[in-house]
């Protein structure tokens, strides 16, 4: 679970931000699929797709006020952390979530063989931002808009759709990470996000990236 909210956070520390909204993105995902699935793996397979949706939306909103209105990154994200948070606390009253549907214990818990499905998983999303951060025009334009954005635009790097990118791609990690969660929890609670925020950036830096972005 750290690995899956850190590759977003690291999108966003390789631009020159952070993402502090990753905890209560991920806890949104994990109790919107409990409370709405109540167990049913049928309404597990649209509710995914809506849940990762509603994490690029939190992710376009940060990048928005990061680029358009520029708001430092700690502070809007940390703003829309609280404002997600306020939302979930009035739509549970404070409560807490549903159980997991099976299909969500199942990707959370269960192994093929030696290797747990969730692993396989984290593979495939490894696999797919390696390529993307080191075989791709855009991970060039993310590293430059990291060392220097100024230099960056005068490059010809849109350096805001990149911004912008970054943060959507963080939103739809977290609300990955938290569907598998509430699969390997068995039901979900607010404040299971929290753990996550620090840990995250620890992982990024412990991992080789520059804090300063770049």
């Amino acid at each position: 679970f750290i690995a899956l909210v850190a590759l977003g956070q690291t999108f966003c520390i390789l631009s020159g931000g952070i993402d502090l909204s990753i905890p209560w993105v991920l806890n949104g995902a994990a109790v919107l699929l409990t409370l709405f699935a109540n167990g049913s793996n049928v309404k597990m397979l649209w509710l995914i797709p809506l849940l990762l949706a509603g994490g690029a939306l939190v992710g376009l909103i940060n990048g928005v006020g990061v680029t358009l209105l520029r708001i430092p990154p700690i502070i809007m994200t940390l703003g829309m952390s609280s404002i997600v948070e306020g939302a979930l606390l009035l739509y549970t009253n404070g409560g807490s979530g549903g159980n997991a549907p099976t299909g969500a214990v199942y990707l959370a818990t269960h192994r093929w063989g030696p290797v747990p499905v969730v692993g396989l998983v984290w593979i495939g999303v490894l696999v797919v931002a390696t390529v993307l951060l080191s075989a791709t025009p855009f991970g060039r334009r993310l590293y430059a808009t990291g060392l220097n954005r100024r230099v960056a635009q005068f490059a010809g790097v849109n350096v805001r759709w990149v911004t912008v990118a970054v943060y959507v791609m963080s939103g739809v990690a977290a609300s990955l990470a938290g569907i598998v969660l509430a699969g390997y929890v068995g039901v979900s609670y607010l404040g299971m996000g929290d753990p996550y925020l620090f840990a995250s950036v620890a992982a990024v830096a412990i991992g080789g990236a520059s804090i300063l972005g770049g």
